[in-house]
């Protein structure tokens, strides 16, 4: 998958030059600034929200609204949860993404669910991030510098 403005754009498997202009799309809303897929479908972040297109085959794809406001580019991490709090770990599902909406850090994961992990708590006002994560002392970090 590969974004450019508000279209992301499916090339043809082994060969990313390749793509039918006329059917391998999606539009999305706003400009693109994150994609996160799953095995349960695909996360899209834009500059006015975060949708999940559930499935697998792109033209039966469906955009749902998970969360309204900014999604900062280059803020999404995929994450092992094992190292999360057990009150936030989801129960059964073992990798997820983090990302930040609105300033504030969320997890992504399964098909569409979203928390809010620092939500009145502390929030960024950076619209652009260079992020990663690390584990310290058998604890998970996120980090994500404004680029």
């Amino acid at each position: 998958l590969i974004s450019d403005g508000s279209t992301v754009w499916a090339t043809t498997a082994f060969n990313p030059e390749l793509c039918n202009l006329t059917k391998d799309f999606l539009q999305m809303p706003a400009t693109v600034t994150l994609l996160y897929g799953n095995g349960d479908g695909l996360f899209v972040g834009t500059t006015d929200g975060l949708y999940f297109l559930a499935g697998q085959v792109l033209d039966q794809l469906k955009a749902q609204p998970i969360a309204s406001g900014y999604v900062a580019l280059g803020s999404s991490v995929e994450i092992p949860l094992s190292y999360l709090n057990e009150k936030v770990r989801p129960n059964g599902v073992l990798q997820g993404a983090l990302c930040l909406v609105e300033g504030v850090i969320h997890l992504i994961y399964g098909g569409g669910q979203i928390i809010g992990l620092t939500t009145n708590r502390y929030r960024t006002t950076a619209t652009e991030v260079h992020a990663t994560y690390r584990i310290r002392d058998g604890v998970l970090q996120y980090l994500a510098s404004p680029a």
